[in-house]
Order: structure tokens, then sequence, then C-alpha cells
């Protein structure tokens, strides 16, 4: 039994000699007389893992698209047998089925600033097709501070060039847009 005890006591002081002590201690021998000592701290970022914890990037992107149909109207011109093809011809156009159906809205409720790119791909067998954008990059700031009404936003517009073969059926895939966040 008194070994049990020698153990205990034992055990017990080195447990409490090796906690940490952070006592500091000063004196002031005089009246007047003062003492400092710096205050520091260390910024730690939520490592939780869960979305928007302090010092967490947290990214949110509303895209808001047209409906993206489009109508190629070629221009024939006028037969001419005696060369058996159409003259005056100035080629074809496109235009966008709705009005705003050919824009995308891209809107920022992360609290760091984006930027969303982008981009048009034919579809296969539409290489002659090319799609541009008014802008192929749009650049929004942080919504931090503005109301969800009011966050950050903006739209680019799709045109279409090149021509649509007659036997192309009505809503055919021609194309593919795609927006890509940096």
């Amino acid at each position: 039994m008194m070994k049990k005890k020698t153990a205990l006591v034992l055990t017990l002081a080195m447990v409490f000699s090796l906690a940490p002590l952070s006592a500091y201690a000063d004196t002031i021998d005089r009246v007047g007389g003062t003492a400092s000592h710096d205050v520091t701290a260390t910024y730690k970022a939520d490592s939780s893992g869960g979305a928007g914890g302090a010092g967490s990037t947290v990214y949110s992107v509303d895209i808001t698209w047209g409906d993206m149909a489009f109508t190629y109207k070629a221009e024939a011109g006028t037969w001419d047998p005696k060369t058996h093809s159409f003259t005056g011809a100035d080629g074809g156009a496109w235009t966008v089925d709705k009005e705003g159906g050919n824009k995308i809205k891209v809107t920022n409720h992360s609290n760091a600033e984006i930027t969303a790119s982008i981009a048009y791909t034919p579809a296969p067998g539409y290489d002659s097709i090319s799609g541009s954008f008014d802008k192929t990059s749009l650049v929004l700031a942080t919504a931090v501070d503005t109301e969800v009404s009011n966050a950050p936003n903006d739209s680019a517009a799709l045109t279409l060039t090149g021509a649509l073969d007659s036997k192309t059926a009505a809503n055919t895939k021609i194309g593919t847009i795609t927006v890509t966040l940096n």
C-alpha cells in the first residue's frame, strides 16, 4: 500500500512539473513607477472545413442564361439560269429568337472578387459557325457589405457568324457555352 501512495505522489509531481507555466512578475518600487507587458495575438483561420468560417473564402455565383436559341436566315439572292447559281446574295444573317435570349448574366454572392471567363465551342460538324461575346471576361467585386438584391453582376451577349446548312433540323445543338471562374 505504501508503494502505491509513493507511486501516485511521484506521478502527480511529474505531471505538474511538465505543465507550462506562464507567469511573469514585475516589481514597482516607487510611487509613480509603472510596469508594462506586451500583448501578443495570432490569427488562425477556421480549419474546421465548414463553409463560411472565419478567414475562409466562400464562392457562390449565380448564372442566368438566355435561351440561346438562334435562327439563321439564308439570303439566297436571284437565281441565274445562265450560270446555274444565285447572284446578289450577301450571305445569311443570325438573329436571336427572343429579346435577351443571347445573354449570360453572372452574379457574385462570394466573399471574394471573382473573374468569370466565357467561351463558345462549336459542336462537332459545326466548326464553320463561330460564337463570340461582347465581353469574354467579367470581373465582379466581392459581395461583402452589399445587399443581396444589389450583388455585383455583369452580363455578356453571344453573337454567331458563319453559315448554317439548309439541311439542319430545327433546334439542333450547334455549340456549347462554358463559364469558368478564375
